[in-house]
């Protein structure tokens, strides 16, 4: 069964009606067709070889099982595809373990920030779907360059006009070149401590109250800052 809903531009993302009839992404597919199915085993179908699984990081964290349990709902297709939105905050564990799974499985995962940017991408595939997989995986990576350089460039305007936020940043980059410091480690670590210099200043035991830290994080950071930071030509002051 198939319900015809919309008919501009070129190709039609199939949406499984069972699974996906009130995703809100939906509303934001505007620049190719789009209808309805009920026999689907995937949740869109982007071309006839390509399959696509949708999970959100939200409902990945309450129902971590879900996503293994769907494993044959993709075996139809020769491409293979899980379209995940990150739509928590402090989620780098649940990125990584949905990443070993689609490793683990032979899936490519598309991970995206917003439910207007996962609409962009079943469009993308679904506009690509004469075209064998690599294309489609660099048409992907040259679209998030492109968002990437959109956003470089809107974060360098917001700098200028905020020195403050440009020595964040650096601040961030230092703090994550610490062996199994991520990002928001080091943002944990300024908004608690403050600046670098507290930071290095700080215990194992300080080191270890901040949230998601742990044991060994804490003893790498000390270990760091215990270094001696020194050039060819002598000592840094």
């Amino acid at each position: 069964m198939s319900l015809l809903t919309n008919t501009s531009g070129g190709g039609k993302i199939i949406i499984n009606k069972k699974t996906q009839d009130k995703n809100p992404l939906i509303i934001h597919i505007r620049m190719c067709g789009h209808e309805y199915s009920t026999e689907m085993t995937c949740d869109f179908e982007a071309g006839k070889e390509c399959g696509v699984l949708f999970l959100t990081m939200k409902y990945h964290r309450i129902n971590p099982e879900y996503i293994e349990a769907r494993y044959g709902h993709l075996s139809p297709y020769k491409i293979k595809v899980l379209l995940f939105l990150f739509n928590l905050p402090d989620g780098d564990k649940n990125l990584h373990d949905v990443n070993s799974i689609c490793q683990r499985r032979g899936w490519s995962l598309i991970v995206c920030y917003s439910f207007q940017e996962a609409a962009e991408y079943l469009e993308n595939l679904t506009k690509a779907a004469q075209h064998n997989e690599q294309t489609i995986m660099k048409q992907y990576h040259d679209y998030k360059k492109k968002r990437q350089g959109i956003k470089n460039k809107q974060d360098k305007e917001t700098e200028e006009d905020d020195p403050n936020k440009e020595m964040y940043r650096i601040a961030v980059n230092f703090l994550t070149s610490i062996r199994s410091v991520n990002t928001s480690d080091a943002i944990s670590l300024i908004n608690n401590f403050g600046s670098i210099r507290k930071i290095s200043n700080a215990t194992e035991e300080d080191l270890c109250g901040v949230s998601g830290l742990g044991r060994i994080k804490a003893r790498n950071i000390v270990n760091f800052f215990k270094q001696s930071f020194l050039k060819q030509y002598g000592k840094i002051r």
